[in-house]
């Protein structure tokens, strides 16, 4: 069996190079349209995935300034609909009609490979509340809380790059990254070599840089060892809720935000041992 092709960045002097396996770049400009919701695949996405390594750049170096970026789109679909639609599975036919819609064979085959292990992921984290009863057994609609970190997993999910939004914001955490880890490796190798060039290019020009208070705690976060940013973290789930934009401090405590803790930090946020 062939060895599907992958996309290598334009070479740059500054950026290490690393190799993005081209279904995960052609899934970063995807999503799961294509099996969700029948989606076509545009040769514009095709195009952007060819370009994915530049992409990833330029959002690197924004990022590093501390520019703004909009929030991902979420999804729109009813606890319902999403039930259907991860847990009916793909047919043979849907899975040859999204294959015909991608020009290299290699290529489709590396971008349903990807977009599969994502499908049976979701599929796995969507919150059941099965109901016994007389006739059958049915699924009740989960709470508030467990469908909106449904939600959330989803919308980074089926568009990996808007990782770039909670790294900037602080509010990015470990089981996030750990997710996109998992689900696509060459692709969060690449943002953490971009991400690292971009620093290294403004310390290179300004010696006193520093980075913005939330990108610090989002970058390190993003190499795997999170400082104590649990304040941001709070702030994200709780203003996230409601849909808020731009987070800011705050000590409304929250399961999400408990993952990245120490003891040391639950001690002093807490107050414990103040007197």
């Amino acid at each position: 069996m062939a060895v599907p092709p992958v996309f290598d960045p334009a070479p740059d002097p500054i950026v290490p190079q690393v190799q993005i396996d081209a279904g995960e770049a052609l899934y970063c400009m995807t999503g799961l349209g294509p099996l969700l919701n029948d989606d076509r695949i545009s040769a514009g996405q095709l195009r952007d995935a060819l370009s994915i390594g530049p992409s990833v750049e330029k959002l690197a170096r924004r990022l590093v300034r501390g520019e703004s970026f909009e929030s991902a789109p979420s999804s729109n679909h009813s606890y319902k609909t999403m039930l259907d639609r991860l847990t009916s599975g793909l047919t043979d036919l849907q899975t040859a009609t999204v294959l015909s819609k991608v020009p290299d064979a290699h290529v489709a085959m590396a971008w349903l490979h990807v977009s599969k292990q994502v499908y049976d992921f979701l599929s796995a984290r969507l919150p059941k509340v099965p109901y016994v009863g007389v006739v059958s057994t049915v699924n009740l609609e989960p709470s508030d809380t467990e469908w909106w970190e449904f939600q959330d997993t989803f919308t980074l999910l089926n568009d990996p790059l808007s990782v770039f939004l909670s790294i900037s914001d602080g509010s990015v955490l470990p089981s996030q990254i750990a997710m996109l880890e998992l689900l696509v490796p060459s692709v969060l190798e690449a943002i953490r070599l971009a991400v690292d060039a971009a620093l290294t290019s403004e310390l290179s020009r300004v010696k006193s840089f520093e980075l913005p208070v939330s990108v610090e705690f989002g970058v390190a976060t993003l190499r795997g060892a999170p400082i104590e940013a649990t304040p941001y973290q709070d702030a994200y789930v709780v203003q996230s809720a409601t849909r808020d934009i731009a987070p800011t401090p705050s000590k409304a405590k929250s399961p999400l935000a408990a993952e990245s803790e120490s003891g040391v930090e639950r001690a002093l946020f807490h107050g414990v041992g103040q007197g």
